[in-house]
Formats: structure tokens, C-alpha cells, sequence
């Protein structure tokens, strides 16, 4: 969370073999573009940690069967592990 890497590798810049779902320059690909690390790079661990512990407790919606709104990402959609 503090420094923005998509560990995924989900958004990588364009070139070569990489054309599709892809940051063209000068956006890093290799940062998170959606997440906002600046303002959480410079929080404690224990902010850090109390912002995990509380996204943890929110129960899963189990959404892989639903139909989400029409032009949503199916890449969103969650089976809550099952």
C-alpha cells in the first residue's frame, strides 16, 4: 500500500507483445494507477494495519452468478473463494 506496485501485473505498459489492457507513456504501468499510495506511504503501520482489519471484516458478496450493471467489468466479479 505504500508504494503502488501492482504486484498482479494486472495494467503493464504497452510495447512488444503487451497491446491490449495496457498504460501507454509516460504512465507507469507498474504502479497501481486506481490506488492512492501517495496517501498512504507516509502512514504508520499501525494506521496501515487498522485500514486492513477493518476492509477484512466486511463480508464477501458472492457475485459470480449475479448480473452486475450493464458495461461492468467481469474482471470484478468474486466467488468468495468458493
Amino acid at each position: 500500500m505504500r508504494n503502488g506496485t501492482d504486484y498482479d501485473h494486472a495494467h503493464l505498459n504497452c510495447g512488444g507483445a503487451v497491446t491490449d489492457n495496457c498504460y501507454f507513456g509516460p504512465t507507469d504501468g507498474t504502479l497501481l494507477q486506481a490506488m492512492p499510495w501517495p496517501t498512504f506511504r507516509n502512514m504508520t503501520d499501525r494506521q496501515l494495519l487498522a485500514i486492513w482489519t477493518y476492509l477484512s471484516a466486511i463480508p464477501c458478496i458472492d457475485n459470480k452468478t449475479s448480473m452486475g450493471p450493464a458495461g461492468h467489468p467481469d474482471l470484478l466479479r468474486n466467488d468468495c473463494g468458493n
